[in-house]
């Protein structure tokens, strides 16, 4: 049985060889990412990117650290703009290494932790995962979803945008701060 540190080696030496062909179709239509809060440093996002690599993100939430749970304000709110050639394609081929089609969340949302939520929609499908607990395979797609929030070099907007929610397919508004936010 391969230890978690082995199989992700592989899992990147993978993406790094299958990175190589730039001129490949997009593994996804579009992909929803959501984030909640926990009882610490937990950043809250609402992530939109679609097969043309517009990002749409609302980040309702980050911590200035996680020592510090404090919201950095300067790093809250709405942003629009283009994810980069080399993180889309990165995706892309995680989405295809990881067998999107056949991958499983546990969904568990107890205890202490995000859930998060993943929403993918790829060959006429909408999949939907959603779990404090993923499974270890599908950390490096996370990551990778962490990383665009986290770095992309996004425009901030002041007009609020929709977002599909990690309950239906419907579009809905997204508030800051959410006016349901006390009832999740």
């Amino acid at each position: 049985m391969f230890s978690t540190t082995r199989f992700l080696a592989i899992f990147f030496i993978l993406i790094a060889f299958s990175s190589c062909n730039n001129q490949e179709k997009p593994q996804f239509d579009k992909i929803i990412f959501h984030t909640t809060i926990c009882f610490g440093a937990c950043p809250v996002f609402h992530l939109e990117l679609n097969k043309n690599k517009k990002v749409k993100l609302f980040a309702e939430s980050v911590p200035i650290s996680n020592e510090n749970w404090q919201t950095d304000t300067g790093k809250t709110g709405y942003f629009e703009g283009k994810v980069s050639d080399s993180t889309f394609r990165k995706l892309s081929n995680i989405i295809k290494i990881i067998g999107i089609d056949t991958l499983n969340f546990n969904h568990i949302i107890c205890c202490d932790g995000s859930v998060y939520t993943i929403i993918i929609y790829r060959n006429g499908k909408r999949l939907f995962f959603r779990s404090m607990v993923p499974p270890a395979k599908a950390r490096p797609l996370i990551g990778t979803l962490y990383q665009i929030c986290r770095e992309s070099n996004l425009k901030r907007i002041s007009t609020p945008f929709n977002i599909e929610n990690e309950h239906s397919p419907s579009e809905v508004k997204v508030a800051f701060p959410p006016a349901n936010s006390t009832n999740k």
